[in-house]
């Protein structure tokens, strides 16, 4: 099933989902979003190693990033 627009969710290392970055229609093209740390319940996460899911169309992407102090 073809997805309308874009999600893009952070993860922690266990899995467990620690906040929506974007639910919404995107363009095409190149997009930024920035994450300023904090959960959904917008509690400061510790540094450490996040997975974050990015799901276009038919298209998923995964990548790690590091959160530092």
């Amino acid at each position: 099933q073809q997805r309308r627009g874009a999600l893009l969710d952070v993860y922690d290392v266990a899995g467990r989902a620690v906040r929506c970055l974007w639910d919404a229609p995107a363009n095409a093209g190149a997009q930024s979003v920035t994450w300023d740390g904090r959960d959904s319940a917008g509690h400061r996460v510790p540094a450490g190693v996040y997975l974050t899911r990015l799901v276009t169309g038919t298209e998923v992407h995964a990548a790690r990033i590091v959160r530092v102090e």
